[in-house]
């Protein structure tokens, strides 16, 4: 009985450890097949709808504008830049005390931006609420000076804005992804409890597992990610970490928390305007939901990048999770789900994963287990 229960946790043991990846796999580039026909339907359904001609309100080119330089960083930005415009175009020049108010608000309001920004980009729990009240409350007196000084012009200058300092919220904007905030060894690693398909077909981004229940929050491609306690909870104790790099070439937009939503919005304006929801009813769910990740991939290839990091999980209530879970997929995780989704998977390799490293990540799997457990039992 001992030897029987010896021989079956070897056993197990060593499907915890698997294979090297790069030997196991007869295909390690990626390709852009269809895993099934509800993709290939999608794929086509979403060139139609990309191309649909007739008078719409939603342009691609409006979805697009998230992914160009955006002059200001913030709605303040914006309204100051407003404000300093009427001022000049109605011959009005502020004192000094009123010029020195609006010169301290900027440099403030311009570290306070990048701040934010640099939280959003590491993909941090950001409280904006709080931090809008702390830089209205550290501000006060600049805000004070612009006022009383509007409230001695005119009654259009007074009415414009008087309500400046309401909006601090970020722009939304997609730029191209900082090298530092990516892995320095270039590894990114794939979890699944599906390898032996993987292996045999390569990673295409028209194939997921969850397509006949809901679509992806990135849409159709190939999900990575640079930690590996990530793609541990994606392949469980029994499933298979895949390691891959990228082609140098590469281009990947950074898409933080603040902008996925303002993305996922514009997509949805678009899709639904050119086709309305009894028509997308009657088509099979699978079909549906590939079709909707399909047109969010165009879109972004559109913009010029062939992949797309995502510091931090999408939250329930838009995207792959949403109506899954209450909380956040990182409260599941344990830890943010930090994604990289390739849109071009010819640009990316199965990498070699050496027999010491694989045994480390079974420790990787264990914790991850422990991690989702301990949020069940919350």
């Amino acid at each position: 009985m001992a030897s029987a229960y010896a021989v079956s946790a070897a056993v197990g043991l060593a499907v915890m450890i698997g294979r090297n990846p790069a030997k196991a796999a007869k295909v390690l580039k990626g390709n852009s097949n269809f895993a099934n026909e509800a993709y290939k339907e999608g794929e086509k359904l979403a060139e139609e709808i990309l191309h649909k001609k007739g008078d719409f309100k939603t342009s691609l080119d409006d979805v697009l504008k998230i992914f160009k330089p955006s002059e200001h960083k913030t709605g303040l930005g914006q309204d100051i830049a407003e404000a300093e415009k009427f001022l000049k175009d109605k011959n009005i020049t502020p004192d000094k005390e009123t010029s020195k108010a609006f010169q301290s608000l900027k440099q403030n309001l311009n570290r306070y931006a990048d701040n934010l920004q640099e939280q959003y980009a590491k993909g941090a729990d950001v409280d904006e609420y709080k931090l809008q009240e702390k830089f209205r409350a550290k501000n006060a007196d600049n805000f004070s000076v612009i006022s009383d000084f509007m409230g001695k012009q005119d009654s259009e200058l007074q009415y414009r804005f008087s309500e400046l300092g309401a909006n601090l919220s970020l722009i939304p904007n997609i730029k191209e992804c900082p090298k530092d905030i990516l892995p320095n060894d270039g590894i990114f690693y794939h979890g699944t409890k599906h390898a032996k398909q993987v292996y045999k077909t390569g990673f295409t981004n028209y194939a997921s597992n969850q397509i006949n229940s809901f679509g992806r929050e990135l849409g159709a491609g190939v999900y990575v990610t640079p930690d590996i306690g990530v793609a541990s909870y994606f392949s469980g104790l029994f499933g298979n970490i895949i390691p891959v790099t990228m082609a140098k070439d590469t281009k990947i937009a950074l898409i933080p928390e603040n902008s996925y939503a303002t993305l996922s919005s514009s997509i949805s304006k678009f899709l639904s305007e050119r086709a309305p929801k009894k028509e997308l009813d009657k088509l099979p769910k699978a079909t549906r939901n590939a079709m909707r990740e399909c047109l969010t991939e165009k879109v972004i290839k559109a913009a010029g990048y062939d992949a797309a990091y995502i510091p931090k999980g999408v939250q329930s209530g838009g995207g792959i999770f949403a109506g899954i879970f209450n909380p956040d997929i990182n409260k599941v995780i344990g830890k943010k789900q930090s994604q990289l989704v390739i849109f071009t998977p010819e640009k990316m390799e199965i990498a070699p994963r050496t027999l010491k490293q694989r045994i480390l990540d079974v420790g990787e799997k264990f914790s991850a287990l422990k991690r989702t457990m301990d949020w069940q039992n919350k």
